[in-house]
């Protein structure tokens, strides 16, 4: 998980060092160089609450055991790995062998699953991402005119 986000850091942040490093200065570039750090730090925060919040993992009860569980509940409705009852939504991870509930799917970037927790910290962490990428380019784009 940490290397999840050392690699976000030196895949996304050499843009940002270098539109800021090797760009004629004025008024105009020093604003929107702020716009990108603090939209920066907007998308790790998100990536951050994503990454370490609890997607929904479903908890075995101590007090009953899982066979009482089967003669009581119909078998389709149990996980035998978890040993819980399963709601229609929730499904096993077999990334991180665990139920999750409203089981999204399994993110690679966050090394996390997306379940019914942390699906709307997932859903900004995209958004100011793309946030993110679309002021890079625009910039790239504006200083690339600036200098011809």
């Amino acid at each position: 998980m940490t290397l999840t986000f050392i690699a976000m850091l030196l895949n996304v942040m050499p843009c940002n060092f270098h539109t800021i490093i090797y760009i004629e200065l004025d008024v105009n570039s020093n604003e929107y160089n702020m716009a990108l750090i603090i939209v920066f730090v907007i998308v790790n925060v998100f990536f951050t609450l994503t990454w370490r919040s609890n997607p929904g993992y479903l908890t075995s009860s101590e007090k009953i055991s899982f066979l009482k569980l089967v003669e009581k509940f119909d078998p389709n409705m149990l996980c035998p790995t978890c040993e819980v009852i399963c709601t229609s939504e929730s499904r096993h991870c077999y990334i991180c062998n665990k139920c999750v509930e409203r089981f999204d799917h399994h993110c690679q970037w966050i090394n996390n699953c997306v379940g019914v927790r942390n699906h709307s910290w997932f859903y900004m962490y995209i958004f100011s991402l793309e946030a993110y990428l679309l002021m890079v380019v625009v910039y790239g784009i504006i200083c690339k005119s600036n200098k011809h």
